[in-house]
């Protein structure tokens, strides 16, 4: 039997108004704290709410960048994030540096696993980023990173989920579906034609979802990372 308060409960979500719009920087405090309850126990929560709010600020500022909000009777309740330039040092320093002072004003990350892993895997990526453009000064990093001229001369254009956050108070809406669709119809009209992500091999609710809307494994990383993509 059904109780009533499951009735109320699917009559006002019924009654929502959900939208799915550019995030705004008034959007930025209730974000932290979207991010902050999706992401509860990973390393971006671990070193503080300023490296949050610096990480999406970092999205609607970089031109080329996805960044929308969903929002409930427009309260934000979920956000989803993408970019062509995510691992660019050159256009990401202000991030890079929330993430070392986060770190380093919150010790008890310092000796955990992922945390250094992520550390090294961040050096080694720039480090390789910076050995191409020192040998070819002319090409856009983008080129290397996420343009390639394919057999038939088609040019491929990437963009990255960097990330999608729904917060917990805010399940049971669609927010998910919308804030993936939101994303590729950006994708599109800004002449992407793959959409990459990456998430973590244990994360079975996340890859079922994305495989859900027609994303397709494309890898995994030494074993605990899956690499998807989808052409559009």
């Amino acid at each position: 039997m059904t109780s009533s308060t499951d009735l109320n409960e699917k009559k006002n979500k019924a009654d929502a108004i959900v939208e799915v719009r550019r995030i705004q920087p008034a959007d930025i405090k209730e974000l932290v704290k979207v991010h902050r309850e999706a992401f509860n126990g990973y390393m971006s929560t671990r070193i503080g709410d300023n490296y949050i709010a610096v990480f999406i600020k970092w999205f609607i500022k970089v031109e080329g960048n996805i960044a929308e909000v969903a929002t409930i009777d427009g309260r934000p309740a979920g956000y989803v994030a993408g970019s062509n330039a995510a691992y660019d040092p050159a256009k990401t320093y202000g991030v890079i540096l929330a993430g070392i002072w986060g770190i380093l004003t919150h010790p008890k990350v310092w000796f955990q696993e992922d945390v250094i892993a992520n550390v090294k895997s961040r050096f080694r990526t720039g480090v390789n980023i910076l050995r191409k453009r020192s040998r070819k000064k002319k090409a856009n990093v983008e080129t290397y990173l996420h343009q390639m001229k394919l057999k038939d001369g088609k040019v491929l254009r990437k963009i990255g989920l960097a990330s999608i956050a729904v917060a917990p108070w805010a399940q049971g809406y669609g927010l998910g579906g919308k804030l993936m669709k939101a994303f590729e119809d950006d994708a599109k009209a800004m002449n992407y034609n793959r959409m990459q992500l990456s998430v973590y091999n244990d994360n079975d609710g996340a890859k079922h979802v994305y495989e859900k809307y027609g994303w397709r494994l494309d890898k995994i990383y030494n074993g605990n990372t899956c690499f998807y993509i989808k052409d559009i």
